[in-house]
This record gives C-alpha cells, sequence and structure tokens, in this order.
C-alpha cells in the first residue's frame, strides 16, 4: 500500500482525552499531522473528535480536533484539523526527537 502521510509519524503509545475528560483512549502512533488512536466503540469516517493530551516529558497540555480518515477494529486515524501553530510544532520536534533514537 502506498504511503500516504505527510508528516514522520512514530509509535509511541499514551494517554489522550476528550475535551470533556469523559473518555479516555491511547494514542498509538502520532506526527504532526495526525495520530491512531485505540478507539473501541464505533466511529465513522468523518466524524470530528476533539482531544487533549500531553506529549511526554512536557508540563503542557495540547488541544486538537481530528478527523477520522480511517478505520479499523482497533482504533481510527486522525488527521488534525485544528491545533494551534506552537502546539503543532511541539508534536513535530518531539516526533523528531524522538526518531533519533529509532535510528
Amino acid at each position: 500500500m502506498e504511503e500516504r502521510r505527510k508528516c514522520p509519524r512514530i509509535h509511541f503509545g499514551f494517554r489522550v482525552e476528550d475535551d470533556g475528560g469523559k473518555k479516555a483512549w491511547m494514542i498509538e502512533d502520532i506526527s504532526s499531522g495526525g495520530c491512531f488512536l485505540q478507539k473501541f466503540e464505533e466511529t465513522p469516517i468523518g466524524s470530528k473528535i476533539s482531544l487533549v493530551f500531553q506529549l511526554p516529558g512536557s508540563p503542557k497540555y495540547i488541544e486538537a480536533v481530528g478527523e477520522v480518515k480511517h478505520v479499523k477494529e482497533c482504533g481510527v486515524g486522525l488527521e488534525f484539523l485544528a491545533i494551534n501553530s506552537e502546539d503543532r510544532k511541539e508534536t513535530e520536534d518531539f516526533v523528531k526527537e524522538f526518531m533519533k533514537y529509532e535510528e
């Protein structure tokens, strides 16, 4: 299958919540452009999900809105539609730093 991602992605699991703090899931992988969310309730393609998460090692909470781009049995692939530029940059830097250790 052809790679369609625009941004480097790393496999790194950490907790994420909906913006109301009522539901929690795990992020399985992340890039500055989106993430794969382990989510077991049915979520159709095109659905919007508001997320709040903390990158490991960072005290700051990041808020983002993602659109479901693909669905698998174990979760959904999200593209970040709304994330402020500072948070996107912090996510990109986290991914780049982690990738140094994967090589």
